[in-house]
């Protein structure tokens, strides 16, 4: 009998040990107690625990609390905390809702202000706006009697969210203030009572207020009235009743892109971006472009842990190491999507703006993802977001800073990559042969399974030291699913494909020829090398392979330079590579180097057979390349080749390798006759090898002879 009363007790231990998992926190009142039925299956007596308070922190203020787990005041500071429920094994968890309620309650306008710092808060709101940081100021001017809420909301089984407000005061407004406007007449105007004022005119307002409004221009973007502090107005309308408590000066933010650029930061708006950097600095660390702007002539620093993003979307979507991607597809399969670019969103540097990054900036976007036939791995699609650099505009990325450009940076300025620093662009292929045919090329036939690439969303000159890395970064879509891969582009890790050892490397876009130009500064030292994709199952090494060099690149080896190729190469119809005087290219042991005239190359573009896939999209293309502009493939040697080591061959045709000038070629015999290339046909297996013939190359003079 025994036993079974010590097991009725505890199967109701138990069962009630579940009810309470279940559903959410309770509370139980017995005399002047609470009773507190914990998700979390304790059961509490927290007499200092209270759910409601109020206070009066400073004469004239009061602090109303409701919904919270617990709400203190002390040395004129009230603490407010709040937790969610865990539920039981996640089932019955919830969030928790603590609302503060500031009144001014001195019975006469002023400007209520306090301090705050936020500890594991997951989302703060003050007056309707959300903050992101852990600690700020804020004032708000308030009618006698006027109120506004502050609220902390928990996520499910959230750790404790607590706010701290500190040195809360209440300033009486002047009967009068004077009140400085200042925006871009360019882009609209500013009437107070009716009566326009213009930019840096003066207005006696009274403590009853005046109607302000804000008129941009067309295609001009108003974001709020903003004082002097970043605080944005009455919720960044256009039309506000301004009751100043003292002067003060109110900035109407119009937003263009000829116009200053706003930043917003920490919930406010800034028209400076150090400004914006130092507040995020104490807050969220992200500085976001808040609309199409310019950015000013002068010094500007990105601190370290800051993130300075130029979005693509409204909803400000951050995107570091890899982009997002855009597949759509059903429960069994994804399948590529691309749309062509749009610009959502464009920071313009004016001539004399110069970036320095020890944070990071991010030109977020999405890419699509190759699948099939159509080939578009790793373009940028969509929106996407911009920055146009005019001449003479700097961007400088220190050692430890990041640069990711999944969106594009055009126009005419350039941008340098100190060692220890990180660029990060989008490697798109445009001749995707399909994951069956891309697992089933065998090596020993030498032929990479793609050869139309281009890595230039940065499209002006990026000068990369030794030390420094470019990675980028595609998507396929292989057996209906999504993978990605990253490539070690341009950098000193051992699978960089151009990996420097010493000096510098610059690569820019020339949008009027569209061509990749990489230069080898003088001092430089660069070796062309293998590569490695991983997609998959499927490990792309390109040391396997004869790695094509793509029609649209031309690397020039400065005066004083060296480059070294260790890997075998096609330099197919279009490519270059230019070896100045004093300057030395050398083959490493048993590299071959095969040479393209056009006449030789045929349908060898992926699975559409096609001799030349271009670039989908660039914002500075002004030129495009077809089969007809294709021209043999170049080798300029005025300093030194040595192949003494290697092979060079050109197809049958007799490709030029040309010298304008005291150029020396050490070259050996070989008795290799063909290379091939791929036909693709329907079914993989029917696909055909082509052989094409190939003869030791021949130096030429500059008139070919």
């Amino acid at each position: 009998m025994k036993n079974n009363n010590i097991k009725r007790i505890l199967a109701f231990f138990l069962t009630f040990v579940m009810i309470c998992g279940i559903f959410p926190p309770v509370e139980l009142h017995i005399g002047d107690h609470e009773v507190h039925l914990h998700g979390d299956h304790s059961l509490a007596l927290p007499v200092s625990a209270a759910a409601t308070g109020s206070y009066e922190p400073a004469i004239g203020v009061t602090v109303d609390v409701s919904g919270a787990t617990d709400n203190s005041m002390s040395n004129g500071a009230v603490t407010v905390t709040a937790k969610g429920s865990a539920g039981f094994f996640g089932i019955g968890g919830s969030a928790k809702t603590a609302t503060i309620t500031m009144t001014n309650s001195s019975g006469s306008m002023g400007t209520l202000s306090f301090d705050w710092t936020a500890t594991s808060v997951n989302q703060l709101k003050i007056d309707g706006t959300a903050y992101s940081g852990t600690s700020d100021k804020f004032s708000k001017v308030l009618d006698a009697g006027a109120s506004f809420t502050v609220t902390i909301t928990t996520a499910k089984n959230s750790t404790e969210n607590k706010l701290v407000m500190s040195n809360f005061a209440i300033v009486a407004a002047a009967a009068e203030s004077n009140v400085t406007f200042a925006y871009d007449s360019s882009l609209g105007s500013v009437t107070v009572g009716g009566s326009a004022v213009a930019n840096g005119g003066v207005v006696s307002i009274g403590s009853v207020g005046a109607t302000v409004v804000a008129s941009p221009q067309s295609g001009v973007t108003f974001l709020g009235f903003v004082d002097g502090s970043g605080v944005i107005q009455e919720n960044g309308a256009a039309t506000i009743t301004l009751k100043p408590a003292a002067d003060m000066t109110i900035k109407a933010a119009f937003a263009g892109a000829s116009g200053t650029a706003w930043w917003s930061a920490g919930g406010k708006l800034f028209d400076d971006l150090n400004d914006a950097c130092t507040a995020a600095s104490a807050g969220d660390k992200k500085v976001i472009l808040a609309a199409n702007g310019t950015l000013p002539a002068g010094n500007y620093t990105i601190p370290s842990g800051v993130t300075l993003l130029i979005p693509f979307d409204d909803a400000n979507t951050l995107y570091t190491t890899a982009p997002g991607t855009s597949t759509t597809g059903g429960l069994f399969s994804k399948e590529a999507k691309y749309a062509a670019p749009t610009i959502y969103r464009t920071l313009t540097m004016a001539t004399g703006a110069r970036i320095t990054v020890n944070g990071a900036i991010s030109l977020s976007a999405k890419q699509a993802a190759a699948a099939g036939s159509k080939n578009w791995g790793g373009a940028p699609t969509g929106s996407v977001s911009m920055i146009n650099m005019n001449a003479g505009s700097t961007i400088t990325v220190n050692n430890g800073a990041a640069l990711y450009a999944w969106g594009f940076i055009t126009g005419s300025g350039t941008i340098t990559a100190k060692s220890g620093s990180k660029v990060y662009e989008s490697f798109q292929f445009s001749d995707f042969r399909g994951g069956d045919m891309t697992s089933k090329l065998g090596t020993n036939e030498k032929v990479f399974p793609l050869s139309q690439y281009y890595v230039q969303n940065i499209e002006v000159p990026l000068t990369i030291h030794a030390g420094a890395m470019e990675y980028s970064y595609t998507s396929i879509v292989m057996s209906r699913n999504e993978f990605n891969s990253t490539i070690d582009f341009i950098g000193n890790s051992a699978t960089s494909m151009f990996k420097i050892s010493e000096g510098s490397v610059t690569k820019y876009y020339d949008g009027s020829t569209d061509r990749l130009i990489v230069t080898v500064n003088e001092g430089g030292k660069l070796s062309v090398s293998p590569i490695k994709m991983t997609v998959s199952t499927v490990t792309i090494e390109s040391a396997k392979y004869e790695l094509p060099i793509n029609g649209n690149i031309t690397v020039n080896v400065n005066s004083g330079s060296e480059i070294s190729i260790s890997q075998d190469l096609a330099f197919l119809p279009g490519s270059m590579i230019s070896v100045a005087s004093g300057a030395k290219c050398t083959l490493s042991d048993g590299v071959k180097v095969y040479i393209y005239d056009a006449d030789q190359w045929g349908n060898y573009c992926g699975a559409t057979n096609k001799p030349i896939i271009p670039v989908v999209y660039a914002p500075g293309k002004k030129f495009d390349r077809t089969t007809a502009t294709l021209e043999d493939a170049t080798i300029v040697v005025n300093g030194t080749m040595d192949a003494s080591a290697g092979y060079v061959y050109t197809t049958e045709g007799g490709a030029n390798i040309i010298s304008e000038g005291g150029g020396v070629v050490i070259m050996q015999p070989s008795a290799a006759t063909t290379t091939l290339q791929v036909i693709q046909a329907s079914s993989v297996d029917n696909s055909t090898y082509v052989e094409i013939p190939v003869v030791s190359a021949k130096l030429k003079n500059k008139d070919t002879s």
